[in-house]
């Protein structure tokens, strides 16, 4: 019994406890990018920021912010941590490679018209940012899938987690239901 213990007691040290970094952002971030393959828009950046309540969100000059607290987070997930990541990076990189703000600019450039503020209203519309809300999540597994991440296997996990950590509600303004969303996973996992 007693060598037993102690032969546990020197292997736990030698068990890989496998964190998630902000240098497993970058490189997810980076090989998401690869994977997109879209050269006809500025690469995005990422930022990652020492702000708590952040998860991630992305602007419409192709900046990245996710929350260092988030990868934190991520590394619960174990060897799945870095998929973990690609959940919610590919999320927002369908924001900005499929133009979620195109009306910001466009709207905004013809903001004195009344179609010009009739786009931009419509742009911000609850209807509007829940289709692409959708889409971010349904276009988000494909990125991850075609960058060789396994985000279908975790991804009802991460969404469960994120809501969780952050004490998000269920139905969330601009977003499908987190039931609806748990939905796009399995279906994406098929």
């Amino acid at each position: 019994m007693t060598s037993r213990l102690l032969l546990l007691i020197v292997l736990i040290p030698l068990c890989k406890q496998v964190n998630a970094s902000t240098a497993d952002a970058r490189n997810v971030f980076n090989k998401l990018i690869l994977a997109i393959g879209n050269n006809s828009v500025a690469k995005p950046t990422l930022s990652i920021e020492n702000d708590e309540s952040l998860i991630a969100t992305t602007f419409s000059s192709g900046e990245v912010k996710i929350g260092k607290q988030f990868v934190r987070f991520c590394s619960r997930f174990g060897a799945d941590s870095v998929n973990a990541i690609a959940c919610v990076l590919s999320h927002e990189l369908v924001h900005y490679y499929q133009k979620h703000f195109w009306a910001q600019s466009f709207g905004s450039a013809y903001a004195d018209s009344d179609w010009g503020k009739k786009i931009a209203t419509d742009e911000n519309s609850e209807k509007y940012l829940e289709l692409y809300e959708t889409q971010a999540d349904q276009l988000g597994f494909y990125y991850a899938f075609s960058a060789g991440f396994r985000t279908w296997k975790i991804g009802q996990k991460v969404l469960d987690s994120v809501y969780h950590w952050y004490h998000l509600k269920d139905s969330l303004s601009g977003y499908p239901s987190l039931s609806q969303r748990k939905e796009m996973v399995a279906v994406s996992a098929s």
